[in-house]
């Protein structure tokens, strides 16, 4: 079997084994690159076959981060291989990168803010913004917005009824600025089954449609930095922080069973953001202010 015809089957299993479209994605993208280099028979492929392809990516315009997610990809990939068609692992010898350090991953308010700025006020345009304003404002994974329809929608409470990974219905709230968006998207929207659809088919809204947007809103934006779906997520989580809200409530809000999901993968800040909170939020502060010397009028 050929490496592509192996990374097929690869692929098919992870999807039976119940990985998510997007972890199937990744993979994807990632084993790409392998299979147009080295697309032979498996057993042909060999320990000195990969660590040239990861000297080649080392010595690319990658990024160390985008590099270790290629060698972690083809790790996981050969390992499955070998069980699958008892063969020799050839990745086996090659070190597993360390796990990279933890950094956000959030769109920046001032990139949500350029991409406002690129929507129009055509359909297309009041779609966009009652879009954009779901991510950004309620911090609901893409399968819950996606998914969501008119009917669970309580525009006069700001709250909807939405279903996420695992088929978990919860409820989610917004602010009346989210609100008025999808008061204007609703009023012009045709019937279709779901609150976003394609406009071509009125079938729902996919995920590669959902990024595809997102990508055209970038590129008329001039946004360089992330803009995926997942990174409004992100945004929301770290501003609700930034801002001193509580864990327990934002864990609650962002659907979380367990606060320790939050604070490990949302509450990612750089070393500037944790100097910034310090200087704000230290008890020093409190006590200087409390021993500062009055002026009583000498």
């Amino acid at each position: 079997m050929k490496v592509t015809e192996a990374i097929s089957e690869f692929l098919e299993a992870g999807k039976a084994d119940g990985l998510r479209d997007t972890t199937l994605d990744w993979y994807k993208y990632l084993l790409a690159p392998f299979a147009t280099a080295h697309d032979q028979q498996l057993q042909d492929v060999d320990t000195k076959h990969l660590r040239g392809y990861i000297n080649g990516l080392r010595d690319s315009t990658y990024t160390e981060d985008t590099t270790s997610g290629h060698i972690r990809a083809l790790h996981k990939f050969w390992s499955w291989c070998a069980a699958e068609y008892t063969i020799t692992n050839p990745m086996r010898a090659i070190r597993y990168p360390r796990k990279p350090e933890a950094k956000p991953k959030a769109i920046s308010l001032e990139d949500v803010d350029k991409l406002f700025g690129a929507t129009g006020n055509d359909l297309v345009g009041i779609r966009n913004r009652a879009l954009l304003s779901l991510l950004i404002d309620t911090g609901l994974r893409a399968g819950g917005l996606l998914g969501m329809r008119v009917e669970d929608i309580e525009l006069d409470e700001c709250r909807a009824i939405i279903t996420e990974k695992g088929g978990k219905t919860r409820k989610i709230v917004f602010t009346s600025y989210t609100a008025a968006a999808l008061t204007a998207w609703i009023n012009r929207r045709l019937p279709a089954p779901t609150l976003l659809y394609n406009f071509e088919t009125l079938k729902p809204l996919t995920h590669s449609g959902l990024r595809g947007i997102l990508k055209r809103l970038a590129r008329r934006a001039g946004v360089t930095g992330r803009f995926n779906p997942h990174s409004f997520r992100h945004a929301f989580a770290r501003e609700y922080l930034r801002a001193n809200g509580d864990l327990a409530t934002l864990s609650k809000l962002m659907g979380h069973a367990d606060e320790s999901t939050t604070l490990h993968h949302y509450a990612n800040f750089t070393s500037d953001e944790v100097a910034e909170a310090h200087k704000k939020y230290s008890p020093m502060n409190r006590l200087q202010n409390k021993n500062a010397p009055h002026d009583e009028g000498r």
